[in-house]
């Protein structure tokens, strides 16, 4: 039997010589190649970690199978297994779910779709992405609130987003101190608009934290969104019906001065038009 030598590289900077023969089935080759076929899939795939906020308005959360796909810059895309774990109660209304999956390696993370398996509809408020190799964390926010869900009559089947860009903004909000100024329920969404573009929130709150209390200074933080230069104009969006008054809000870019909006109006916010405003623009 002729044998044949050949080099394969396992990773950067090393190789590994195995004798082959295309008609050996003794253990020692078998073992030789099925190691070699694990390396090669290891060295192929990369670690992606995934965390997906599920949204606070009524029935957001969900019990059917949500799928990911991952987008790179490179024009590459990967479906990740379903995002479900053995043992836990995955899409809590206000939770965030973590997940770790191997697939093929995208490079740098541009886009992701997310997909449903079922009917139960399913409301999230942002995703966010990184892996191993490229370790910057993505955020993607659900900024058109597309609920997701195969009864075309809850929502739609899948959604793609896109990262809006790699500029971390602070937003900080004064509530007033009226006695009814505070609200539990506001489900707030901003769109930030300057002079080179526009960008928009997720969901204005944290995990374990009531915001908006009366006399409250509250800050909260986004990433991912797109450098919009110097800052002019904010526009609120309230989805729930818990009304709130606000003296003023700040903008603040990480790399960029302060704009500071006022309550000119002196009106509530609220979904309910007997309470308040769903919608309110302010520009400077």
């Amino acid at each position: 039997k002729q044998w044949y030598q050949r080099r394969v590289a396992i990773t950067a900077g090393e190789s590994s010589s195995i004798p082959f023969s295309p008609h050996s089935r003794t253990p020692s080759t078998m073992l030789a190649l099925t190691t070699l076929l694990v390396q090669l899939a290891c060295a192929s795939s990369v670690k992606y970690i995934i965390n997906v906020k599920t949204a606070d308005l009524t029935d957001s959360g969900t019990d059917s199978d949500i799928y990911i796909k991952i987008k790179g810059t490179n024009g590459q895309s990967v479906w990740a297994s379903v995002l479900a774990e053995d043992g836990r109660n995955d899409f809590d209304s206000r939770t965030v779910d973590d997940f770790i999956r191997n697939a093929a390696d995208v490079g740098e993370i541009a886009c992701i779709t997310m997909e449903t398996g079922g009917s139960d509809a399913f409301l999230f408020d942002w995703v966010s992405v990184y892996s191993h190799t490229h370790s910057t964390n993505r955020y993607f926010y659900n900024t058109h609130n597309t609920w997701l869900s195969r009864d075309s009559d809850e929502g739609s089947r899948s959604v793609e987003l896109c990262e809006q860009g790699q500029t971390k903004y602070y937003i900080s909000m004064q509530t007033s101190t009226r006695s009814d100024a505070g609200s539990d329920n506001i489900y707030l969404k901003m769109r930030i608009t300057g002079d080179q573009g526009q960008t928009i929130t997720g969901f204005v709150d944290k995990i374990d934290y009531d915001e908006f209390e009366k006399g409250r200074y509250d800050t909260f933080a986004f990433r991912s969104l797109k450098d919009v230069g110097e800052v002019n104009c904010l526009e609120l969006f309230a989805y729930g019906s818990d009304a709130w008054h606000f003296d003023f809000v700040t903008v603040q870019p990480d790399n960029g001065k302060a704009a500071i909006f006022m309550n000119t109006s002196g009106r509530y916010m609220s979904y309910d038009s007997d309470e308040g405003l769903s919608y309110m623009k302010m520009c400077n």
